[in-house]
């Protein structure tokens, strides 16, 4: 009887490391692809900074928001929040728009990023036409809104 039992215990604790080491190695892989991800979101956004044409840096800036949505914002280092907040300066509406979103999907993460994002708000103008929504503007707007969690009043 007590052979059985410690055969039993014995099995128990096996099972709780296989099921503890499982769950470590899953967290070891999510790292790893987190980190390359990462990688991958700074390389985007210095291509993005330099690239002349409209239509790649459209595609990249869908490659940055997909990007983006792959990563933990606990993950999100703060370079890369500032990396963000830079490219908010960026002559393209697109790419404002893009980073604004990448910056509303970290949340509250992007608090540094505040300043960038209320100074881009004040600096942009909806074209005529154009939906607020639809507009650099209304990202930003977002994007402030995700992070602090409540409605922004543009002044």
């Amino acid at each position: 009887m007590v052979q059985i039992a410690r055969t039993w215990t014995t099995s128990l604790v096996l099972i709780a490391l296989v099921l503890l080491l499982n769950a470590q190695v899953k967290t070891w892989a999510g790292t790893a692809a987190s980190a390359e991800t990462l990688a991958s979101i700074g390389e985007t956004i210095k291509r993005i900074q330099v690239e002349h044409s409209v239509l790649v840096r459209d595609e990249l800036g869908d490659r940055l928001f997909r990007l983006v949505e792959r990563v933990d914002s606990a993950d999100f280092p703060p370079a890369l929040i500032d990396a963000l907040a830079d490219l908010l300066r960026h002559s393209d509406e697109w790419v404002r728009i893009v980073a604004a979103s990448s910056l509303g999907h970290v949340g509250p993460r992007a608090s540094r990023a505040i300043p960038a994002l209320e100074s881009a708000l004040r600096n942009e103008v909806i074209p005529l036409g154009t939906l607020p929504e639809m507009s650099a503007a209304g990202s930003i707007s977002s994007a402030l809104r995700d992070i602090r969690g409540k409605p922004i009043v543009q002044e």
